[in-house]
């Protein structure tokens, strides 16, 4: 595990905001690099920041069959393609946890 910038712009800051940390894999964390870009952001596409609003049940989901995450909002597919969340070994650990 590593700590994450929520906000990547924000890494040089000399003083960091705790808002801003977030614990993440170090799959998670190579994978959103320095996302989103300001073209992305001119767009609309973000990150779901999951202390601040629900991710489960309105941006994505868990496909009980397959135990991959499905995005229902451009946040959700944005968070879960740039994140790349849907990695075998992270579907393998939903997996397990679920048969727990």
């Amino acid at each position: 595990m590593e700590v994450d910038h929520f906000d990547s712009r924000r890494k040089k800051d000399v003083v960091q905001n705790y808002e801003n940390l977030f614990l993440a894999t170090r799959h998670c964390n190579g994978a959103k690099g320095n996302r989103p870009t300001a073209r992305e952001r001119a767009v609309g596409l973000r990150f779901i920041n999951p202390c601040k609003e629900w991710d489960y049940g309105k941006h994505l989901f868990e496909a009980p069959e397959t135990h991959r995450l499905v995005g229902v909002t451009p946040e959700g597919i944005y968070h879960i393609r740039c994140c790349d969340l849907n990695a075998d070994h992270l579907v393998d650990e939903r997996r397990d946890r679920a048969e727990i």
